[in-house]
């Protein structure tokens, strides 16, 4: 993998990571970013969410994660969804 696209997987891991410290509050449980992958033309990334804890009420999803930050900090649509 090149140079520039390792740099840009850790800058938004380590931002992502950062908005969840700072915006979410979780009563159980602990989520992470384990791993971002962004394309070649840096057009999109897969990023790699893990959410550990007990289970049952109060505990929050990886679903319930992405949620939350596309609320916090939403997307503009893509090219060929406007």
């Amino acid at each position: 993998m090149k140079h520039r696209l390792l740099r840009v997987n850790e800058l938004l891991k380590r931002e992502l990571s950062g908005i969840i410290a700072r915006e979410m509050t979780f009563e159980t449980g602990l989520v992470s970013i384990n791993q971002v992958d962004v394309t070649s033309d840096l057009k999109s990334a897969h990023v790699f969410v893990s959410v550990l804890g007990a289970s049952g009420p109060g505990v929050i999803s990886g679903a319930r994660v992405i949620e939350i930050m596309q609320e916090i900090a939403p997307l503009p649509p893509r090219e060929n969804e406007a």
